[in-house]
């Protein structure tokens, strides 16, 4: 089982550890949804446009990774170019995403400045 964070774009393991957050006193209709994850994490090719960036699909979670480079930001858009979320300061080879079905737009930008765009298509 896992929570998305959709705020800070963080996708946490529950069965792991419990999630910690600083958060000031305020209400949250739509920040956190649950994702229950009933298959093991295999992970087999789904969609890629890119050479250097791989995307995978396992268990409801979307996986972007680079192999040789690392992932300094995101930014995810839906088919008609509207804006789902970003993420800045990653600085890693894998990133995890929680999308719902539909196509989207990956814009990576990787530790060399190199801007990718992969597209995602979320069964």
């Amino acid at each position: 089982m896992y929570i998305n964070d959709k705020v800070l774009g963080v996708v946490h393991n529950l069965t792991e550890s419990p999630y910690i957050f600083d958060s000031e006193i305020t209400k949250f209709d739509d920040r956190f949804e649950i994702v229950y994850n009933s298959k093991s994490l295999s992970v087999t090719p789904e969609v890629t446009n890119s050479n250097e960036v791989k995307v995978y699909q396992s268990g409801g979670l979307t996986y972007i990774i680079s192999e040789d480079k690392l992932i300094n930001e995101i930014e995810v858009l839906d088919v008609s170019g509207r804006f789902i979320r970003s993420e800045k300061s990653i600085n890693k080879n894998k990133v995890q995403l929680v999308l719902q079905s539909g196509v989207y737009f990956v814009k990576l930008k990787l530790n060399n400045n190199d801007p990718k765009a992969v597209k995602v298509l979320v069964k």
